[in-house]
């Protein structure tokens, strides 16, 4: 069957299914001249062809712009609280050898952020050196206040911070729900004895860089967490 110029109509429907294959890695930058050809002779492919170059070329300029840590945190808290989640254990040892692959504590307190720390329900003992436990009956742990270490002028400052955000903490968190109450309260707890285990090896070892730079990275993701607790709506 001709068209109106003549042409076969299930000929050039062929090139259509073929350009229509091929089009997708061509734009990826795969070699596919028949792309090109057929968008040539075929209006309508043509029109598409143009069409995605300019939708890739407008959304190249849009950039990607990643929502604040906190964010995901409110998440992770919203949905724990639902159930959705169960409690992994083992978290210490992911989270270490993250700080490890990062340059600073403070890639460490946006990367690793508030995910890993609504998960950290416990911290292996020992990490740092051996702990005696104190004798007596076993309370219910609450995310009490941990001293800061005096390291620089940041750090107090990041100590000060730290010391206001809890004050509004013990005072917002009557406004949760239990749930999710209970979700920030162990994740508060835990990195507390992480900042405890990391004292500890600071004091033993005041040269070891390591284990400062993993005390001062666990008092900022503890910031990240009291933040995400007083900006936390609800729902």
């Amino acid at each position: 069957m001709l068209d109106e110029k003549g042409e076969h109509v299930t000929g050039r429907r062929e090139a259509c299914r073929l350009f229509d294959a091929q089009v997708a890695d061509y734009l990826e930058g795969g070699d596919r001249p028949a792309v090109i050809v057929h968008a040539s002779e075929c209006a309508f492919c043509g029109v598409i062809l143009a069409d995605l170059r300019a939708v890739i070329s407008e959304s190249a300029a849009l950039g990607f712009e990643e929502p604040p840590p906190r964010v995901w945190a409110n998440i992770r808290a919203t949905l724990e609280a639902e159930g959705v989640f169960r409690e992994p254990g083992g978290w210490w040892t992911r989270w270490v050898s993250h700080l490890t692959s990062l340059p600073s504590p403070a890639a460490v307190g946006v990367l690793a952020s508030l995910v890993i720390l609504a998960l950290s329900l416990s911290v292996s003992p020992g990490v740092f050196g051996p702990r005696t436990a104190p004798a007596g009956r076993t309370a219910k742990p609450t995310a009490e206040a941990v001293a800061p270490p005096q390291i620089s002028g940041e750090d107090i400052a990041l100590a000060e911070t730290i010391k206001e955000l809890e004050g509004s903490y013990q005072a917002r968190k009557t406004s949760f729900e239990p749930a999710v109450e209970d979700t920030y309260e162990r994740s508060l707890v835990s990195l507390n004895n992480s900042i405890r285990e990391a004292r500890d090896s600071v004091k033993e070892e005041p040269g070891n860089a390591l284990a400062r730079e993993y005390l001062v990275a666990a008092y900022e993701q503890k910031a990240e967490v009291l933040s995400a607790a007083l900006e936390y709506d609800g729902r």
